[in-house]
């Protein structure tokens, strides 16, 4: 009969960056200890590279107890341009 093994659940997760396909990234291809360290080391990366659209989509996934993968983060742009704003806005009147 099967059990819930509450230590087994608590076990150590990886985490790995993928691309737009759903693949391990070329680039930022190691393993993470943390959802915090793998977005940091990602954003780093695209904002030394000036990254183009295709390379900024990442996604986000982490290990299971079977050693398998679940994606927890759809691929997407990690980052976006900010609207271009004056500021302080012009007071004409």
């Amino acid at each position: 009969m099967w059990r819930f093994n509450a230590t087994r659940s608590r076990e150590h997760r990886d985490y790995r960056l993928i691309d737009g396909w759903q693949q391990p990234h070329p680039h930022l291809d190691g393993l993470y200890e943390s959802v915090e360290e793998a977005l940091a080391d990602a954003i780093g990366w695209l904002e030394s590279r000036g990254a183009e659209a295709e390379e900024a989509s990442i996604g986000l996934e982490v290990s299971t107890p079977c050693g398998s993968w679940r994606t927890i983060r759809q691929p997407d742009l990690l980052l976006c341009p900010l609207p271009q704003a004056t500021w302080p806005p012009s007071e004409k009147g």
